[in-house]
């Protein structure tokens, strides 16, 4: 049975596309496999991509290689420092990768300007893709300035699994990745977590035996 996502079609993901002004024809089906970048920092966006299936990475990487996750893409949204780039005719300050396969539309430049003076539909979306995300971005700033590393890692265990899906398949490089930090740190962390009982690890798992004591530990986030 196909899932939600493959039966719906771009329209119900991005009622804007249903607006007169916007008509003409983008790339209804553009394809992204898994590990593919889309744009890396200084390049100049050609379209604005719109996810219909899949997601999007969104980090930094920092002159010693660390990278930094900002947020991810997925289906019914679009990158905001994508759209913030094409309208300020900037370059892209960021690195954007697929993180499965995706499919997309993609708008040229030029006609997503245009769809941005002519359609309420479209300012709303790029207005409220600015102010969501920039939120999420805010946190996240506060997060990586004031969180300990510790509380981070407790929080993101938490943030994965559920009372009912205890465990976590991922790797020690994989939460460092996310989090922008070595996996030296993540290793030395987990291990702690894993001596006061509040995790169990083995190979490319995590599982949380003790949530309520590890929700504690997100308290001081």
């Amino acid at each position: 049975m196909p899932d939600r996502e493959s039966i719906l079609s771009p329209k119900d993901h991005f009622p804007f596309l249903e607006d007169a002004q916007t008509r003409a024809d983008p790339n209804w089906n553009a394809a992204f496999p898994k590990g593919r970048l889309l744009l890396v920092t200084g390049d100049i966006c050609e379209s604005v991509v719109l996810v219909l299936r899949g997601q999007i990475r969104v980090y930094q990487v920092s002159n010693s290689g660390r990278e930094l996750t900002l947020y991810r893409v997925g289906p019914g949204e679009s990158c905001v420092l994508m759209l913030s780039s094409v309208l300020a005719e900037q370059s892209y300050p960021a690195v954007a990768a697929a993180e499965t396969d995706v499919t997309a539309v993609t708008v040229p430049v030029a006609m997503f300007r245009e769809w941005m003076q002519k359609s309420t539909g479209v300012q709303r979306f790029v207005y409220d893709t600015l102010y969501h995300r920039l939120t999420n971005v805010m946190v996240l700033v506060h997060e990586v300035t004031f969180g300990k590393m510790d509380v981070r890692i407790a929080c993101y265990l938490l943030e994965h699994t559920s009372a009912e899906n205890i465990e976590l398949t991922v790797r020690h490089e994989d939460i460092a990745l996310e989090l922008g930090t070595a996996r030296e740190v993540v290793t030395r962390i987990l291990h702690t977590l894993e001596r006061d009982s509040l995790i169990a690890t083995g190979k490319g798992r995590i599982t949380v035996t003790n949530r309520s004591a590890l929700a504690k530990r997100c308290e001081d986030a």
